[in-house]
């Protein structure tokens, strides 16, 4: 049997950066379904500032698509 090749990929120097950013939207959602506090799954194309300004806490899949196509 051979041993299986693991390619290691480059990280871009931005990564860390992108996933300080990521862990805290992540947490916030966390912290306001604990809380009590609404929240909103909303798309690229909503206007979350409105939704702020409601206080409710919007959820975006697409960031988490983003991050995840990208390890790739």
């Amino acid at each position: 049997m051979s041993k299986a090749y693991v390619k290691k990929s480059k990280l871009l120097n931005a990564t860390l950066g992108l996933k300080n950013i990521m862990g805290r939207h992540f947490l916030a959602i966390e912290q306001a379904f604990r809380d009590g506090t609404p929240t909103a799954w909303a798309t690229s194309g909503t206007p979350v500032e409105l939704l702020y300004a409601m206080d409710v806490q919007p959820m975006l899949p697409e960031n988490s698509a983003t991050i995840s196509a990208a390890r790739k």
